[in-house]
């Protein structure tokens, strides 16, 4: 869980996003939150996806959510460590519950690697992280 902001600019491609990843056999497999601006379009989605010899494939993914940029959201991802479901949340209100193609070896103990991201095109939107929260 983390609060995340856009601000500065009003024009700009930026992503900032809450991941969790694990590296399974024969392929990489994340699900993330983000907040994305593309050009003056600011908009949050969740996804999951899997990568094979550097082909990316989304999996599920959450419809787009229009934000606004200089506001605060509290992005939440939550894995059920029972069934393997993963539940996303913006505001503490629930976007979707998927479980993973990969539950099954998701389950089996594998380690789970949370972590922020950053992408920026062209520096004109600027992303704030605070109240980092990650539980086991």
């Amino acid at each position: 869980e983390s609060k995340v902001k856009l601000w500065g600019g009003s024009f700009g491609s930026t992503d900032a996003k809450v991941q969790i990843s694990a590296d399974l056999p024969n392929k990489e497999w994340s699900t993330q939150c983000q907040l994305i601006i593309d050009q003056d379009k600011p908009y949050f989605a969740c996804s999951v996806t899997t990568t094979i010899g550097g082909t990316t494939t989304t999996e599920y993914s959450t419809r787009p959510i229009i934000i606004q940029i200089n506001n605060w959201y509290t992005i939440r991802i939550e894995f059920s460590s029972e069934f393997g479901a993963i539940q996303y949340y913006l505001d503490d209100q629930l976007l979707g519950t998927y479980l993973p193609e990969d539950a099954d070896l998701l389950l089996q103990g594998l380690l789970l690697s949370p972590s922020l991201g950053v992408w920026d095109s062209d520096g004109l939107i600027n992303v704030s992280f605070d109240d980092v929260k990650i539980n086991e």
